[in-house]
């Protein structure tokens, strides 16, 4: 007897200028995902590219993550670098207050593993070349 293989989940993602756009389907959730030194620079490309202003500036920190509701939900991710460690802090941020605020889902032993699904979907989706 040959077991069926599990559908693979995708990510729609597309890479303009300095952004990633990532949209999750199942949680519908939107990410703009950026890599860039400073987080001086992340505003800089948001107000520039997707014209997101307004946010106030962090200093000595490697990574950030907002939601804005300027053109609708999105959740803007920040890193310094293009790590997996990195980028997986970044996204569990994100969905914390994604999933609260949008889906009114608690972080709980009933709901860790969907939670724990969308943070593994965000970060291969941003991860892969």
């Amino acid at each position: 007897m040959t077991r069926k293989k599990k559908p693979e989940y995708r990510f729609i993602r597309e890479k303009k200028g300095n952004i990633l756009f990532i949209y999750d389907p199942i949680f519908k959730i939107n990410y703009y995902y950026i890599c860039c030194p400073t987080h001086k620079r992340f505003r800089e490309i948001l107000g520039k590219e997707v014209k997101i202003t307004g946010l106030a500036e962090k200093k000595g920190t490697s990574g950030g993550c907002v939601v804005t509701y300027d053109s609708g939900e999105v959740c803007c991710i920040w890193t310094n670098k293009k790590c997996a460690g990195l980028v997986a802090h970044e996204v569990l941020h994100a969905l914390t207050m994604l999933i609260r605020a949008g889906h009114k889902i608690e972080f709980n032993d009933h709901t860790e593993e969907m939670y724990c699904l969308a943070m593994e979907y965000a970060v291969k989706a941003i991860m892969v070349p």
